[in-house]
């Protein structure tokens, strides 16, 4: 596979992983009572935040290792085709090390979006509280 495919594959997979909450707005808390239920206020899952750290950790990991790895053969004379190898893997890591931080701060960006959302949703809980208590008829 050659680095570039590799590359491809490696954002591929992270948008695909991605929960895409970089860039993401705040919850619209303007009119709290369109909204007729709790979970109309907003929808945000911590799933895809679970399988961006898994997986951004698992590729800093890698990036850590083959850094470490091409640190440590710097000093010895090499071969044509270690030096090859050693190309191919700076090639490939920068990538990897990439799609790794982007994941971690697409979770990141969606713990905060997770946050918002609980928030909002205890918002709505208050108001809705609240307006049952002055309307008992409702």
């Amino acid at each position: 596979m050659r680095p570039f495919q590799l590359s491809a594959l490696l954002v591929s997979a992270g948008i695909l992983l991605s929960g895409c909450y970089l860039g993401r707005d705040s919850v619209d808390r303007s009119q709290p009572n369109r909204v007729w239920s709790e979970d109309h206020v907003c929808n945000v899952s911590s799933a895809p935040m679970v399988v961006e750290t898994v997986v951004s950790a698992l590729f800093l990991t890698v990036t850590l290792v083959g850094v470490l790895g091409l640190l440590g053969s710097t000093g010895q004379s090499h071969s044509v085709e270690d030096g090859m190898a050693q190309s191919f893997l700076a090639v490939v890591l920068v990538p990897i090390a990439l799609t790794g931080g982007l994941l971690a701060a697409d979770a990141s960006a969606g713990k905060d979006a997770l946050t918002d959302c609980a928030e909002a949703q205890a918002e709505w809980r208050i108001i809705h509280t609240i307006d049952g208590q002055k309307h008992p008829s409702k």
